[in-house]
């Protein structure tokens, strides 16, 4: 990858200057050859290295394309001031810089709330009711956390665990708890991962799943029961576009929006106890996004419905009642939602206005509406803020406003809320003032992982305004 970097640059560099000395050696530049030139470079820095080249690439692209239009106007041009061509080879190469370390901006990951077996991933096993970076670790992209481990994908789409090991959850060919983040044993190519009481799973690029941890209740999706250190991709899935586990269960959405599910029998289909291969749920819509949690699911139509199943003993399958449904129902009184969320034994949906919606167990606060009352239908709950995403946890909730600030309410057991405050709870949302421009947050049992995206600095824009000063300018000279 270096080398491949390596070649880009000097090619964007050197660009201009075999232009001028292709143009004063024919004395004249055909217009559409440069054209073709210029897709030429676009096409090559797309393939090698898209998210590096950006801006350089960018503007050595207008660079020409302006030169070859000038050329289909004029025909020919006698001459070029290889002042012009200088200063834009010196923006090309600053945009090269600036684009670069920009890019190396990396998430940062911070962590908080119970840490008895490491799910916190920072070296230790001290818990901590305010967020904790973790330093010396992987770049992670996506995050996931539910009972007592924690899974992640890196920038160059490999999984990570860390946390409990007991089943071989962490996937790395033990069964030793590892305190900070250790690589998934032989799985590549990662897009997403989900953790679940004692099992993982693992969505790769071509829509295959990889199942690892336990599987007394068969949710690793193949008839071994027992255990697995290492991961192995479940049979009977492919073209998965999302997964998620339960507690002792697991669902998978493929591209066309059918849902699977296999394990214990919270599946939604017609089986007295365990599924051992993935089987489709027949009585649905097409799906878009799927939820799953401690015993039931959650699951959000191309339509913007949501549909339920499982045990709802405390009503957070929003029907009304605190009956197990074993097949999938449609919520009636939801309409036009854009994402769900579940937790243990309570659920959040958020409508296309921005309003959001809980039912279930609101004993902790769950709902963040200022009570305690819980309740088997979705009641409106007005938060102090414009939500932009939001995560359950066991019996709390964590969610990202619109500017990226990150917000908390519910247990605070361990201190899973990171507000650093002595309290057993709390039914209003607490703003975790010490984080911003949150990517992305993960809430487990008792315990909180969030991905900071670290915010533009003034000198990125200020280069960002030099380059483009230089590049006009040069562009000018060129033709003087």
């Amino acid at each position: 990858m270096f080398f491949i970097l390596i070649l880009s640059l000097i090619f964007l560099i050197i660009f201009p200057f075999l232009i001028f000395i292709f143009h004063n050696f024919t004395r004249k530049i055909n217009g559409i050859i440069l054209l073709i030139l210029s897709a030429i470079l676009l096409l090559v820095g797309i393939i090698l290295a898209p998210e590096l080249i950006g801006i350089a690439l960018i503007f050595s692209n207008i660079y020409l394309i302006i030169i070859s239009f000038t050329l289909v106007i004029k025909i020919s041009i006698q001459s070029l001031n290889v002042s012009g061509l200088i200063i834009v080879g010196i923006a090309i190469l600053l945009g090269f810089i600036t684009n670069y370390v920009m890019y190396n901006n990396h998430n940062v990951t911070w962590a908080w709330g119970i840490n008895s077996y490491g799910q916190l991933g920072n070296g230790t096993a001290s818990s901590s009711n305010i967020p904790i970076r973790n330093e010396k670790i992987p770049y992670f992209i996506k995050i996931d956390s539910y009972n007592e481990h924690s899974l992640a994908v890196d920038e160059d789409y490999n999984a990570w665990a860390w946390g409990h090991n007991r089943y071989g959850q962490l996937g790395d060919g033990t069964l030793i708890n590892e305190y900070a983040p250790v690589k998934v044993y032989k799985i590549q190519n990662i897009v997403e991962v989900s953790a679940g009481k004692y099992h993982s799973l693992a969505l790769d690029k071509s829509g295959s799943v990889w199942a690892w941890g336990d599987d007394s209740f068969w949710q690793l999706g193949d008839e071994g029961g027992g255990y697995s250190e290492i991961p192995y991709t479940v049979s009977n899935l492919t073209n998965i576009i999302a997964i998620d586990a339960g507690y002792v269960h697991s669902v998978a959405l493929d591209k066309s929006g059918q849902v699977f599910s296999w394990g214990y029998n919270y599946l939604g289909r017609d089986l007295n106890s365990y599924d051992v291969s993935p089987a489709i749920i027949t009585n649905l819509p097409k799906i878009t996004f799927i939820s799953t949690s401690e015993y039931n699911t959650l699951a959000l139509d191309e339509n913007k419905n949501v549909w339920a199943w499982g045990q709802n003993y405390f009503g957070q399958l929003g029907n009304g009642t605190k009956e197990m449904v074993k097949y999938p129902i449609k919520i009636s009184t939801l309409s036009s939602i854009i994402a769900i969320s579940s937790g243990d034994t309570f659920s959040f949906a958020i409508d296309k206005d921005g309003n959001s919606w809980a039912f279930g167990d609101n004993r902790y606060g769950q709902f963040g509406n200022g009570t305690t009352t819980s309740s088997y239908v979705p009641v409106q709950v007005n938060l102090p803020f414009k939500i932009k995403s939001i995560q359950c946890g066991s019996n709390f909730c964590s969610a990202i406003d619109i500017d990226g600030n990150l917000w908390s309410w519910g247990s605070n057991n361990g201190g899973a809320l990171g507000t650093g405050k002595p309290i057993s709870y709390s039914s209003a949302p607490i703003k975790i003032g010490s984080l911003s421009n949150i990517a992305e947050v993960s809430s487990g049992n008792s315990y909180t992982i969030a991905l900071e995206h670290p915010s533009i600095p003034t000198s990125y824009i200020v280069m960002i305004i030099i380059v483009i000063l230089l590049f006009l300018i040069g562009s000018i000279i060129t033709f003087m």
